[in-house]
């Protein structure tokens, strides 16, 4: 059985490929995304994915891997990606399937499937297991301990 098309999604790889930023056909990335995003994707397909973000090979442009993981972290959750960024601060993407992927950017990928999906449409285990995770290993991006701030003195003359 096929899934529905997605007409979005279709008009953006249209649009992607007339840009030239498609390295194949916008039929052949479309299909590609929607096996990933909803149909036969796996774990660890998806860790290989996030590791590209995490550890960009040769000829993957470290600047790109920033403004997707930008991206990931105010709207790869939909209307829940404030919050989670608040609470867990890590970038994020969910997909209908139940997968999702975060980036502990420098050191690695959290990764699952779980396919009970929240009002916001994340999983539900998955958007728990990663707040319990960054919460218990402190790795959010937002954290510092008091110690590593440093402390300005404003009542110096800054003349």
């Amino acid at each position: 059985m096929r899934s529905q098309p997605n007409l979005d999604n279709q008009a953006l790889a249209a649009y992607l490929a007339a840009a030239g930023s498609l390295a194949q056909p916008a039929a052949i990335a479309l299909d590609t995304y929607e096996q990933i995003c909803c149909l036969a994707g796996t774990v660890a397909d998806l860790t290989r994915l996030g590791m590209l973000l995490v550890m960009p090979p040769l000829g993957l442009d470290p600047a790109h891997c920033r403004v997707v993981t930008a991206i990931m972290s105010t709207c790869g959750l939909y209307e829940y990606s404030g919050q989670f960024a608040v609470t867990a601060g890590v970038p994020c993407k969910s997909g209908v399937s139940g997968a999702l992927v975060a980036i502990v950017p420098g050191q690695g990928v959290i990764a699952g499937y779980s396919p009970p999906l929240d009002r916001n449409g994340n999983s539900v285990a998955g958007i728990w297991l990663v707040q319990q995770l960054a919460t218990t290993l402190r790795l959010s991006m937002f954290y510092r301990d008091v110690g590593e701030i440093k402390r300005i003195d404003l009542s110096e003359d800054w003349g």
